[in-house]
């Protein structure tokens, strides 16, 4: 009996997977609030890049 992909593995797919066009239709259909999220998300996900350019 084979097994499916465990959790965490990398052949586990955690997103479905969006072009830039459906991903941007998506967009048009959220609230602010969700826009503001992902805003905020990326922004803190770039901080630790940021902060080595700085400091280096």
């Amino acid at each position: 009996m084979e097994s499916s992909s465990e959790p965490g593995s990398a052949s586990e797919e955690l997103a479905p997977k969006f072009d830039q066009d459906e991903f941007e239709a998506w967009l048009r259909n959220q609230k602010v609030e969700v826009l503001f999220a992902i805003a905020a998300c990326t922004a803190l996900r770039m901080m630790p890049r940021l902060h080595r350019c700085h400091v280096a």
